[in-house]
């Protein structure tokens, strides 16, 4: 992915962001771990995880991980001590440290070109992620396959939007694709597939991502929503509007002992970003056959949508 000029073009853009996201960071952990705060930096964390991951900078993932881990006990309400407070500056302070270590140690930027990317360029960079979740638990994957790649795609406009799939991918690889001997039972191809598929017409944009995974079981996803919402009724609720859930802020179904995903956060921050563009997501699944996540976004750029966050 990076050895061509939309592909280094996708790298700088990205070390521009991480830049001004590990100074906010930084200066946020100078203040304190407020309760108001600490959702909304884990969430921070989680997405430059996902995407240094895409641009193969461990570095950064080791240390966007290490904060998550200490901010996990404390997204519950759990006041931080003073150790705790301390121990997550000094992290922060040395992620950003490795992340100026890691430019000053790179090749000159290349200069940006055209704004347009191929869907295939921002795809490739993921299927990397899915070999690595699936290399890490012993389970097998075929090599990501891609309809529609050579769509050109505005950057500018959909850069942040393509950086968040990643977390649709980690899940699919993670909770969605079945080990080796569990598929071998039900009868599957011992490989698991994932696809995706990149269309648009004069007004929209559709990304579709397809898994021939375990599927998700509604039932499951209920209950987890009335352990984590008490206080809210979702009996009334259709198996198919309980799935919409799973975007929820801070809601999972568990995370994996691998720690790739299912900390509650992936849905959520790809969400924010679809509604931020004006569109819609939709999670459709069968249990033992797979799931299916299908975004439709304005292809032309709509009054009042805000630039894309770092």
């Amino acid at each position: 992915m990076m050895d061509s000029p939309e592909g280094l073009d996708r790298l700088n853009r990205f070390l521009a962001a991480t830049k001004q996201t590990t100074a906010t960071l930084v200066a946020r952990a100078r203040m304190g771990l407020a309760a108001a705060s600490i959702d909304e930096d884990f969430r921070i964390l989680h997405t430059l995880e996902g995407e240094s991951a895409l641009f193969s900078i461990p570095t950064l993932v080791e240390g966007a991980r290490r904060g998550q881990a200490l901010l996990e006990p404390l997204r519950d309400g759990k006041r931080a001590t003073q150790a705790v407070q301390s121990e997550y500056l000094a992290l922060i302070l040395k992620l950003q440290t490795d992340f100026e270590s890691y430019l000053r140690d790179r090749e000159p930027p290349l200069a940006a070109g055209d704004d347009s990317v191929s869907a295939r360029s921002w795809l490739l960079g993921i299927d990397g992620v899915l070999r690595q979740i699936a290399a890490g638990q012993g389970k097998e994957i075929r090599p990501l396959v891609i309809e529609g790649g050579d769509l050109l795609i505005p950057e500018s406009r959909f850069g942040g939007f393509f950086s968040r799939l990643v977390h649709v991918f980690r899940n699919a690889a993670d909770h969605g694709i079945e080990s080796v001997e569990e598929r071998r039972a039900a009868g599957k191809a011992l490989q698991g597939e994932v696809c995706a598929r990149v269309s648009r017409d004069a007004l929209t944009l559709k990304v579709t991502i397809t898994d021939d995974g375990r599927g998700i079981d509604a039932l499951t996803v209920r209950r987890g929503l009335a352990e984590k919402f008490p206080g809210h009724d979702v009996s009334s609720l259709t198996d198919a509007q309980i799935l919409q859930k799973l975007t929820l802020p801070g809601f999972s179904l568990g995370q994996s002992p691998a720690g790739f995903s299912g900390r509650g956060v992936g849905l959520d921050a790809l969400n924010t970003e679809v509604l931020r563009l004006g569109g819609s997501l939709r999670i459709e699944s069968e249990t033992g056959k797979g799931t299916v996540l299908t975004v439709n976004l304005p292809f032309i750029e709509t009054p009042g949508v805000l630039p894309s966050a770092a």
